[in-house]
């Protein structure tokens, strides 16, 4: 099971919990450690935020990646 960060509502504690895919924006149901605060969301990681989908060899070598190619055909 994948592990979710979660913050709390009324500390803004933030801590860590294992949860299923399916049940992973469902509250993770444990207290805070904090405050005992049941109140909690799940954050979207920093790793997703701004990602280049589409990446390739091309644009991450601003095309010379095609032409070594045609040189080495």
């Amino acid at each position: 099971m994948p592990i979710y960060d979660y913050t709390c509502h009324k500390c803004g504690h933030t801590y860590e919990d294992m949860n299923s895919i399916v049940a992973r924006d469902i509250p993770c149901g444990l207290p805070c450690v904090e405050c005992g605060e049941l109140a909690v969301k799940r954050d979207i990681p920093l790793t997703t935020m701004g990602a280049d989908a589409t990446l390739n060899a091309d644009k991450a070598t601003g095309g010379r990646w095609s032409e070594l190619v045609d040189k080495m055909a």
